[in-house]
């Protein structure tokens, strides 16, 4: 299943082409729609395992990218190469994400599975699906520890800054997240094998 999914990018290019570019756009304005149709949702995902963060809106950051990158990528020789223009923006999307502080209480919600991890596994779809439908107390600690590979002390940090979490310890953190990983076990979830193709390498040990 999972396992047998290419890494390549060009082929997570969206298979239907986008619709046809209006004759009276600028070459600029195209590419920037090609590149939006094609592959924005690949700087989602390529940008998530650059960075994994629980809390940060990666399709609007790669949004940005996007808008920022574009004439830095059109002025190099190499730029329209498909390849080079998509280090270009993940890297200028890492950089966003690198900015952000997620022991801050801003109004930037926690990360779906379902929005930044693009398969056409349906069952891995499935699972992405049963992690964003954990009760939010197990999904938190779930994101941070498991999905994000944080430790339970600095889970414990970025959870703790929110009232409705309340004051929470690294050993409570711990638990909620092994709770999360029992319920989606039971629910018939691989978690190793969701991590697996979520980071597209293998996961830690001691992952649990």
């Amino acid at each position: 299943m999972g396992r047998d999914e290419t890494d390549s990018r060009a082929d997570m290019a969206v298979e239907e082409p986008g619709p046809a570019p209006d004759p009276g756009e600028s070459e600029s304005t195209k590419y920037r729609d090609y590149l939006a149709v094609n592959y924005l949702h690949v700087v989602v995902q390529d940008t998530f395992r650059a960075l994994p963060r629980p809390r940060a809106d990666y399709t609007t950051i790669a949004q940005e990218a996007l808008k920022l990158g574009l004439p830095e990528i059109e002025a190099d020789a190499d730029g329209r190469d498909d390849g080079v223009a998509l280090d270009k923006l993940v890297d200028i999307a890492t950089n966003l994400v690198g900015q952000i502080d997620p022991t801050l209480p801003t109004d930037v919600d926690w990360v779906s599975l379902q929005e930044i991890f693009f398969t056409e596994d349906a069952e891995l779809r499935s699972w992405s699906k049963q992690v964003d439908e954990l009760p939010w107390r197990y999904r938190r600690a779930f994101l941070c520890m498991t999905v994000c590979r944080m430790t339970s002390s600095e889970s414990a940090r970025v959870l703790t800054k929110f009232k409705d979490f309340g004051k929470v310890c690294a050993n409570t953190i711990r638990t909620r997240n092994n709770r999360a990983i029992k319920r989606l076990e039971g629910g018939g979830v691989s978690v190793e094998e969701l991590m697996f193709s979520l980071h597209g390498n293998e996961p830690e040990d001691g992952m649990h």
